[in-house]
């Protein structure tokens, strides 16, 4: 099951963006995805356990059997069709096919009146509102740097200074919120909360220290270091020399006093180059700055940003979505070692573990097709708009963890990206919305899908175990035996 959650992991925009590799990917996912279900996946896996149909219901309370065989058979419709849409590179939520197949063995098995409906009306409204809640801050995350940075007058100065409140209120934010819930599990004790919201601020403020007193330095050094090498030098044919007309153009409009617009460049760092476009992601180059190198290196300080916001994704990711992936798994293991689905508990490690493992092995086998679909084919990313992304999906993921609602991280990132692309700049290309039509479409058939590939299978297994339904409070220890030999 994880494998094919990995299919729709959260971090592709680093990925499609060229922040990092694909390799470096794998690493960031194993060690944070795991880390993140460690801790804070109690919080959602106790939902889809549990708070979604009670295994104490009087038919499930006779007949275990069926509710393990149901969160079976969810398990086995998610996997078949998130392999598929994965394939056609749509990422589809994880979260939506889980919920679904439970849906429908519960209400095809025990009726509607087995389902708590005012959680699943939260569930499903938190749907709705994640990616809009993604990117919106999203948005409000990148305005402020098109604003205040890309638009500046010294766009490279402006960054330089403003780099150390970046780093800082993005650590405050996401460790304040892991910090709150953590806090929480661990202890009920208002001083829990307060220790965790002081930590948190101290460390918020050593970030940003260190950000200003050690990493700023070292990247103006880095900086100047590289333009003595020349180690951004291009061919001639790449790039408009002083004759072109085009040169010559922005050349007088910045001597004339004329506003040069920083924000049209867009970094490909695999190519070694630098992609001129204009304000408008039209192929006119109108507004081409001169200083191009100086316009390369303002979008390469939110490479780094770019890379932390990804450590968040990936750890919410694994708090949330691999979460609700393992959860069944929790149910089974209970009905095995219990014989019943009541016997409640922790999901082991090791099945974490495992779930970690599954998520490395499925990111390096097809979670390419989908990171292409969110880092570049729904709007082409520069570093600025990406950890703008992955910003604001981290913390409306972990929002959602934090109140127990299992939210699709995917969804929301497609939120945020969709977010960023409403801003215009030449670090971007427009919105690409047949596909992000497409998308939208996909996520309300996953629903559906999962409800009836989930049926389908159900229904199946049934039949061919002999398994008969057993009235409530009668001994159901003849169905029991029959099923535990099959798991």
């Amino acid at each position: 099951m994880t494998f094919c959650v990995a299919f729709t992991v959260a971090i592709g925009t680093s990925v499609g963006s060229g922040a990092i590799s694909l390799k470096k990917a794998l690493v960031i996912a194993a060690v944070f995805e795991m880390l993140g279900a460690t801790t804070m996946g109690s919080l959602v896996s106790a939902t889809i356990k549990s708070a979604i149909i009670s295994p104490e219901h009087p038919l499930f309370d006779a007949n275990p059997a069926l509710f393990a065989l149901g969160m079976f058979s969810a398990v086995a419709s998610s996997s078949l069709w998130l392999l598929f849409a994965s394939f056609l590179g749509l990422p589809v939520s994880t979260t939506h096919t889980i919920i679904g197949g439970i849906l429908a063995f519960a209400s095809l098995e025990a009726g509607w009146q087995a389902i708590n409906l005012a959680k699943v009306i939260n569930i499903v409204l938190s749907w709705v509102v994640s990616p809009a809640l993604g990117g919106l801050l999203a948005f409000l995350l990148y305005g402020s740097i098109h604003l205040f940075i890309l638009k500046a007058v010294d766009p490279y100065g402006r960054a330089m200074a403003l780099l150390p409140l970046y780093y800082a209120g993005s650590v405050a934010v996401l460790v304040g919120i892991v910090a709150q819930a953590v806090a929480t599990l661990v202890s009920k004790s208002p001083w829990a909360l307060a220790i965790a919201f002081g930590g948190t601020a101290l460390i918020a403020l050593a970030t940003g220290l260190v950000t200003k007193w050690a990493l700023v330095p070292w990247l103006r050094r880095r900086d100047l270091f590289s333009h003595h090498r020349a180690d951004f030098e291009t061919d001639e044919e790449d790039l408009p020399t002083d004759s072109d007309p085009l040169m010559r153009r922005a050349a007088h409009k910045s001597s004339s006093g004329g506003h040069t617009d920083f924000d049209t460049v867009s970094l490909s760092e695999s190519e070694g180059r630098v992609a001129l476009e204009s304000d408008s992601g039209s192929d006119s180059q109108d507004a081409i700055p001169v200083d191009l190198l100086h316009t390369k290196h303002v979008q390469t300080k939110f490479k780094y940003l770019m890379i932390l916001s990804a450590v968040f994704i990936a750890y919410v990711h694994g708090a949330n979505d691999i979460a609700n992936a393992v959860a069944p798994y929790g149910v089974l293991l209970e009905y095995y070692r219990h014989g019943d689905v009541r016997a409640g508990g922790q999901i082991p490690v090791y099945v974490i573990l495992g779930g970690g493992v599954g998520i490395v092995v499925g990111l390096a086998v097809l979670g390419k097709r989908v990171m292409q679909t969110v880092g570049e084919k729904i709007v082409k990313l520069s570093f600025s708009r990406g950890f703008a992304a992955q910003l604001g999906t981290a913390m409306t993921v972990a929002v959602g963890t934090a109140l127990k609602l299992p939210i699709s991280t995917s969804s929301v990132l497609v939120g945020a990206v969709t977010g960023v692309g409403l801003i215009k700049g030449a670090d971007g290309t427009p919105i690409q919305w047949k596909i992000l039509i497409k998308i939208c479409l996909a996520w309300v058939g996953t629903l559906l899908v999962g409800y009836a590939i989930t049926a389908g299978i159900y229904f199946l297994l049934k039949l061919i175990l002999h398994i008969t339904l057993l009235p409530p409070l009668l001994n159901s220890t003849t169905t029991n035996d029959t099923l535990q030999l099959v798991l």
